[in-house]
């Protein structure tokens, strides 16, 4: 199942994230997402819930609900596999799913908050 969240967008970037049973760590995942949607560059972003069985794929639905009432550039893919997949084959679907036009592609852990100046691009 893949819902898509938010406006049309040409993405410059592509982040590819995958979650797994993360209820536990609700403060971090939202912070993440957060942290990923405040990124200043036309993007999706593609999560994988790799069949988790605890109630983080309806925290991730809920705050990209909030987050993209409020964020104009960025289109979410939100996807939920049937099992769980392993990161890597994850990834690979992630990278299946990305608008081949995007420029640059950021595989990043659920785990982790990202600063904006992290994807700055020098000309």
């Amino acid at each position: 199942m893949m819902l898509i969240i938010g406006v049309e967008v040409k993405p410059i970037l592509t982040i590819i994230s995958v979650n797994y049973n993360s209820q536990c760590f609700k403060e971090i995942v939202v912070k993440h997402l957060k942290s990923l949607s405040l990124i200043p560059l036309p993007k999706e972003i593609i999560i994988l819930d790799n069949g988790s069985e605890d109630s983080s794929f309806q925290i991730i639905l809920e705050t990209i609900a909030d987050l993209s009432s409020k964020i104009t550039n960025t289109l979410y893919k939100v996807v939920r596999l049937s099992k769980n997949f392993g990161f890597l084959r994850a990834i690979n679907i992630g990278l299946k799913l990305m608008d081949k036009d995007s420029k640059f592609v950021m595989i990043i852990n659920n785990d982790c908050i990202v600063d904006r100046k992290s994807t700055r691009l020098n000309s």
